[in-house]
Formats: C-alpha cells, sequence, structure tokens
C-alpha cells in the first residue's frame, strides 16, 4: 500500500472528484539469470527487474524500494584449470638431469599463483663409474706373457651394478701384455758368468796392520 496527501488549493473542492489518498503498490518482477559472462575467473551476470501493476508494466515508482539488483558477481571454476601432461623420459641416467612436461590452462585465464611445475630435476645420484684392480703376475717370465686385473663397473654406493650403466665412460683394460722379451737371450747367458763373483784388486796395506814387521 501506498498513500498520497491531497488538499484543496481554496474551500470549494468537489469532495466527491477527490483523488484517492492511497493505492496498491506495484510488484518488481525478475528475470532469471543469465549465464557468467567468462568460461574461467571472475565475471557477472544479469537478470532483468520490471516493476508491474496489476500485471503490466509499469513506472518504477510505484514499487517498492529497494530496487533488485540487475547484476552480480559470479567465478567461473569448473573450466579454470591446468592440465597437467605426461612427464618426459630424464635427460639423463644419473648425475642430475631434467624431465619436463606441458602444462596448458584449460580456460581464458589460470592463475599463475597456481600454475603446476613444467620441469623439474630427476636421477639425482652420481653416475656409476669404473673401477680397477691391481695388476697380477705376469704368466710367463719371458717370450711374451699376459697379466690382469679386474674392472667393475661401481655405484656412488661402491656397490656393483650392470656394465650397461657404465658403457657411457671408455672401459680400462683388463690385460696387457708383459715379459716380451726373447727367452733365448736369457738361456744364451752362461750360468757361471751370469752368477759369479766379481772380484777386484787388493788395496795397500794399512800401516796399522797388526802383521807389519819391526
Amino acid at each position: 500500500m501506498r498513500t498520497r496527501k491531497v488538499t484543496c488549493s481554496t474551500d470549494h473542492c468537489d469532495p466527491a472528484t477527490k483523488p484517492g489518498t492511497s493505492s496498491e503498490c506495484g510488484l518488481w518482477s525478475t528475470g532469471t539469470w543469465s549465464e557468467c559472462n567468462v568460461t574461467c575467473g571472475p565475471g557477472h551476470e544479469v537478470r532483468t527487474a520490471t516493476c508491474t501493476f496489476e500485471s503490466k508494466p509499469a513506472e518504477d515508482e510505484i514499487c517498492p524500494p529497494p530496487t533488485p539488483n540487475t547484476s552480480r558477481e559470479c567465478i567461473r571454476s569448473n573450466k579454470c584449470q591446468w592440465k597437467l601432461g605426461p612427464w618426459s623420459k630424464c635427460s639423463k641416467n644419473c648425475g642430475n638431469g631434467v624431465r619436463i612436461r606441458q602444462v596448458v590452462c584449460e580456460g581464458e585465464k589460470c592463475s599463475e599463483d597456481s600454475k603446476p611445475n613444467a620441469f623439474e630435476n630427476c636421477n639425482h645420484e652420481p653416475c656409476p663409474l669404473w673401477v680397477t684392480g691391481e695388476w697380477g703376475e705376469c704368466s710367463s717370465t719371458c717370450g711374451g706373457g699376459v697379466r690382469e686385473r679386474s674392472v667393475r663397473c661401481l655405484d656412488w654406493d661402491y656397490k656393483l651394478v650392470s656394465e650397461l650403466k657404465c658403457l657411457n665412460l671408455v672401459k680400462p683394460n683388463a690385460s696387457e701384455a708383459c715379459a716380451e722379451w726373447d727367452c733365448g737371450e736369457i738361456n744364451s747367458i752362461d750360468d757361471s758368468f751370469a752368477y759369479r763373483w766379481n772380484v777386484g784388486t787388493w788395496s795397500n796395506v794399512s800401516k796399522y796392520s797388526p802383521y807389519r814387521s819391526s
């Protein structure tokens, strides 16, 4: 209900023609909210608000305040997310490699603060190395022999691993030639000459010798 004051400007107004001092109010008719104007992130949606009286459009003044909101904020998050691809193979088998993946925004605007990493370190352990042992004895004393040593692929904790993990390194020789001189050169030397005593000449007699004559 709305009311108004009605007065006569003179004392001769006809009461029968006096305008009414009260009337029914109009009603606000609102439409449905539209879809959010963005597919990702914050936006807004709208609707209509019409004043009606007796089911007909009327002036807004006959409808009670406040006027219904015709716009409001909205957030679309169901289509606003980061899509992650699979990780690639690590760039190294050991010794700190890197792997990458694709990170794509599904929507119009994704938050950079929540963006997942597109790369990360992998295979942090130091690479295995070839480790050699001491050379063994030669298989022959002359005429050409062979001596050997152990060559193993060990990881950073000195544990034996597959040689496939050391293929990127040059493998040290596990054997080598030794005693390559001719055996005949030694056999032709007379044993008595080879092992005889070499005797030098006598020195002068010492003046303090106990066998010196007086």
